[in-house]
């Protein structure tokens, strides 16, 4: 990591420190910052003030972070995801590496439309229930007024 001088890269990218990007990706910045402790997000640089700095890829890195953990995705398989499209953003169809990239890309999406079908029968169960509940409520109210009424 090295200290960046005017919040930019040495390619010209704007840099942003932790609070602006926290707050563009929806999460504190406590969230970050154990993410950074857990090596899942590496600044970029410094400020001359000590400041992380994060490229315009972060928001996007974090994003994808943000989306795999309610999903049930454990920080190791957060970090093996991250790795191989950290590997495949480089990777060349002549590469020795890019089928197995292509490979675990596959794995990840199968992963991915697994726990979405599942996620789909769960709300699918809890829309039954709420309906079961509605209609007992309705029923009770119903049975308290006709109680009430001369």
């Amino acid at each position: 990591m090295t200290t960046a001088a005017a919040g930019r890269t040495a390619d010209g990218q704007t840099l942003v420190k932790i609070g602006p990007l926290a707050e563009r990706v929806g999460l504190s910045l406590r969230s970050v910052r154990y993410y950074e402790d857990v090596g899942l997000l590496t600044p970029t640089a410094r400020s001359a003030g000590g400041f992380r700095l994060y490229a315009p890829e972060h928001e996007t890195r974090l994003m994808l972070i943000k989306q795999m953990k309610p999903l049930g995705f454990t920080l190791h398989q957060t970090r093996d995801l991250l790795d191989t499209l950290d590997a495949a953003s480089t990777a060349r169809p002549g590469d020795e590496a890019f089928g197995g990239l292509a490979r675990e890309l596959d794995r990840a999406i199968d992963e991915v439309a697994t726990r979405s079908a599942d996620l789909a029968q769960q709300l699918e169960a809890a829309h039954v229930l709420e309906g079961f509940l509605r209609a007992v409520a309705t029923t009770l109210l119903r049975h308290a007024e006709s109680q009430i009424a001369p």
